[in-house]
């Protein structure tokens, strides 16, 4: 019975909807002054060696109890154009939007998009993980602001949305409320007979953490026709030949870790009828479930 609980799961959230206005073209409504900035952040408990630049759109008076969304920009590695998407946002909703942008330089070719995992070919030490960087980002804001909060959101596009899914299943214990990963090229599966940085294959994971990445708050984004996909190496297309089909298969797997572990899956699949790899369309929805 608890297969089948799980398994009617996946059709319920995996329902087509539409796509939400974003606030600039809704109706009028009171929008807060925001401070657009950026500064430079050298991560001194991890690789100080790579920096990375951070562009923010915060609330000129946040209020008591600011949220702190961050937004994973994909493969353009533009910052600037993942906090300008996520202004609008930050003056409606009073939110701080922070976009972390890894550089080439330091994360070049997909070692962005794995989170800092592997390194020419090679499975990284995990104090080395660009995954572990946004949780020291997240301490520098609180201090850097006065924040009082303990928890952030976190969502992720393309090569953001790779990043973001990793950080969910190989980062347990990082403080999101809630993740969202949308149009995602890769996935990383729960199955260690898969090695990472595509399964949990060669990554030292106890039981336990394993259990917290499948019981924590988890969206999976993708839109039915986000199908056009330049070459992709074997070990992804043995999870599926587009990112649909991915995303169908990182929850089968999901499912049947959680069914195997005897937890209660709290990840979501949402398929958005007639989206595509558009970044703007698909942040309104990534926005709509971070502001549930």
């Amino acid at each position: 019975m608890r297969s089948l609980a799980l398994a009617m799961q996946v059709v319920t959230v995996g329902c087509a909807t539409q796509s939400p206005l974003p606030p600039s073209t809704r109706p009028e409504e009171p929008q807060v002054a925001v401070e657009l900035g950026d500064f430079e952040f050298r991560d001194e408990r991890g690789r100080s060696d790579r920096p990375i630049h951070v562009w923010y759109a915060r609330p000129v008076e946040p209020g008591p109890q600011p949220r702190v969304v961050f937004i994973l920009h994909g493969d353009s590695r533009t910052g600037t154009l993942a906090r300008d998407l996520g202004a609008p946002y930050a003056r409606e909703h009073r939110l701080i939007v922070v976009a972390p942008q890894f550089l080439e330089d330091h994360y070049p070719g997909d070692s962005y998009d794995l989170g800092g995992m592997v390194r020419g070919g090679a499975l990284q030490p995990r104090k080395d993980w660009a995954l572990l960087l946004i949780e020291h980002l997240f301490d520098h804001l609180r201090e850097r602001w006065s924040l009082s909060v303990t928890r952030y959101d976190i969502l992720g596009h393309s090569a953001g949305g790779q990043f973001v899914q990793r950080l969910v299943l190989f980062v347990p214990e990082a403080r999101f409320r809630r993740a969202v990963a949308s149009g995602a090229g890769t996935v990383a599966i729960p199955d260690a007979r898969v090695d990472a940085p595509y399964g949990l294959g060669a990554v030292a994971m106890d039981a336990g953490a394993l259990d917290r990445s499948l019981t924590r708050d988890f969206v999976v984004v993708v839109g039915d026709r986000d199908i056009d996909e330049g070459p992709r190496p074997a070990v992804v297309l043995a999870q599926g030949k587009t990112r649909v089909s991915r995303a169908y298969r990182l929850f089968a797997a999901a499912h049947e870790a959680a069914v195997e572990r005897r937890v209660t899956l709290a990840w979501r699949l949402r398929v958005v009828s007639g989206l595509d790899h558009s970044p703007p369309g698909t942040l309104a929805i990534d926005f709509e479930e971070i502001l549930k």
